[in-house]
């Protein structure tokens, strides 16, 4: 699948799909599926997900949207989305904060971009099962979430036999 990536002349190649050519977005029918996508980058990224992933599920929800072709910038805080529709184009960047981990979280929407690649939901229907997942509260609060980190780290330190007098001492002699 092309995902438009750029091109020797520096231009955005259009995503090879079987389906018609479809007449152009109005902008607010494109700012619409930009900021549906951006926010379904956030929910992933929020929760865990690899980049190529929140890439690949961005692009999909615009281009199963109508749009004609998407590009993705993820860094560690950051989601950046374009997508463009004939002659039109819409960027929009969001900070993403509260990362956490909630695999659920990840194939909801996955299974909410497929959905949208076979032709089986429409923008309000995409709006309303992100405003669904979004509303899911976190199986774990953060404090469970911190002791179940702290017992794997232990764990793998026991695993390579090393000890927690082992690292006290060492950081003494440091």
């Amino acid at each position: 699948m092309t995902t438009g990536q750029p091109v020797q002349n520096g231009s955005l190649e259009r995503p090879s799909q079987n389906r018609a050519p479809q007449p152009p977005l109005d902008r607010e029918v494109l700012a619409d599926i930009v900021d549906m996508a951006l926010t379904a980058g956030e929910l992933l990224m929020k929760n865990g997900a690899e980049s190529q992933r929140v890439e690949e599920t961005v692009r999909l929800l615009g281009t199963g949207l109508g749009c004609d072709w998407g590009s993705v910038l993820v860094s560690y805080n950051t989601i950046m989305v374009t997508h463009a529709s004939g002659n039109e184009f819409r960027t929009k960047i969001r900070r993403v904060e509260n990362i956490g981990v909630s695999m659920r979280v990840i194939e909801d929407i996955s299974h909410v971009a497929h959905r949208v690649e076979a032709g089986k939901l429409d923008r309000a229907s995409v709006r309303a099962k992100l405003e669904q997942i979004r509303a899911v509260p976190r199986g774990y609060n953060r404090w469970v979430t911190a002791l179940a980190v702290g017992s794997a780290c232990a764990a793998f330190w026991a695993a390579i036999g090393r000890s927690l007098a082992w690292l006290c001492l060492r950081q003494a002699w440091l």
